[in-house]
């Protein structure tokens, strides 16, 4: 009599789930995308309260001002990267049918 365990069934072994790259993908890039944009909201109150509590101080309005045009620079890359990937999925046979869209 064989004992063996069959790895490549989930219920067995849970890691089998991510033998393809485009699962790790699917799994990694919208968690990514999702806490660069609650980062990107942090930042933007963290500049608005700066601004409020600036007291007129031109330094400190300035400094907010950076803040809040670095938290849309951000977006916009993490909006750029999210896009890449999904042309990436596009243009790469069986990637694109893994990813969600």
């Amino acid at each position: 009599m064989v004992y063996a365990v069959n790895l490549k069934d989930p219920s067995v072994n849970p890691l089998s789930k991510f033998g393809e790259l485009a699962s790790i993908v699917n799994l990694v890039v919208p968690v990514l995308t999702i806490g660069g944009a609650l980062l990107f909201l942090a930042m933007l109150f963290y500049g608005g309260f700066t601004v409020i509590t600036a007291g007129g101080d031109a330094k400190k309005v300035e400094r907010a001002q950076q803040i809040i045009k670095y938290s849309f620079v951000g977006l916009i890359i993490i909006i750029s990267s999210f896009l890449i990937v999904k042309v990436l999925g596009v243009i790469i046979p069986g990637l694109g049918e893994t990813l969600p869209l």
